[in-house]
């Protein structure tokens, strides 16, 4: 099974959260959490429930969709590279990295 970028969907909060223009007290009052932990939800990855990610999609007017699977023109090629990356194990991202480097070298 996939695993789920929490860092993404926290990310995709964030700016459907700005895009309201809502606070995070604001959207934190509206689901019964506090501002503080929308923030570590927006900025440091914090795991959450599902009732809780609807709780938050149906105060922003969102569907889950459009926080799980964004459109992908949305996002910058840099952020689709970065999610791919933090998907893949350790020792593959080692042999991504490496493999980033050679051609770089080689390019230069």
């Amino acid at each position: 099974m996939e695993k789920l970028d929490l860092s993404y969907i926290g990310m995709r909060i964030k700016k459907a959260r700005q895009d309201a223009k809502m606070t995070q007290e604001e959207l934190g009052e509206r689901i019964g959490k506090t501002s503080r932990y929308i923030q570590a939800i927006e900025n440091e990855n914090k795991g959450f429930s599902l009732d809780t990610l609807i709780r938050i999609v149906r105060a922003l007017n969102l569907s889950t969709d459009a926080i799980i699977y964004p459109e992908p023109d949305i996002d910058s090629e840099a952020d689709q590279w970065l999610r791919m990356f933090r998907l893949l194990s350790h020792r593959d991202q080692q042999i991504l990295l490496a493999a980033a480097k050679a051609m770089l070298k080689e390019s230069s």
